[in-house]
């Protein structure tokens, strides 16, 4: 526990000492944007740190959409539809003729997009950009990794270079 938390300010430091204040704030911001991207429900979120630093703690929770529907399959038998999120694309209206595409549980059918067959058009939920997010977080941590093995490559040979010509002194 004592390592995660005295990590970051140990990379902090190091990056300061070796290549200057700007390069550690720009380092311990990455850190941060790390912390919070890849574990929202770690420790430090535990502690409401990154609600503060959003402004998020003043706001009641985000309400996300869910529309509950039933189809009627051609046997004139009913089953439950579900669809969560804001709608993107289309828009579904009573009588209309749908066809649902999604995953069953327990019974319902979880709906992800459907096609209106009676306004010709799909009907779409927004969905978080996985693959863009991904893609940017990706080049961020080769980028990152990179120049902090650069960094520590150039602080380890400075500080070899130190003990060499203090050895060289005595």
């Amino acid at each position: 526990m004592l390592m995660l938390v005295a990590a970051p300010f140990a990379i902090g430091w190091t990056v300061l000492v070796t290549v200057g204040g700007f390069s550690a704030l720009l380092v311990i911001a990455a850190c941060v944007w790390f912390v919070f991207w890849f574990a929202p429900s770690n420790l430090i979120s535990a502690l409401r740190f990154f609600a503060v630093m959003r402004g998020s703690h003043h706001r009641d929770a985000e309400q996300v959409p869910v529309r509950y529907f039933r189809l009627r399959q051609p046997d004139e038998s009913e089953v439950v539809a579900r669809m969560k999120g804001v709608l993107d694309r289309g828009n579904i209206g009573a009588g209309d003729r749908l066809a649902c595409y999604g995953t069953w549980r327990g019974g319902v059918l979880f709906v992800q997009r459907a096609f209106n067959h009676t306004a010709l058009s799909w009907v779409e939920v927004r969905r978080f950009p996985w693959p863009i997010a991904l893609g940017v977080t990706l080049v961020v941590l080769f980028i990152g990794g990179a120049w902090l093995l650069a960094a520590s490559h150039s602080f380890l040979h400075t500080l070899n270079a130190n003990l060499d010509s203090a050895t060289l002194r005595y």
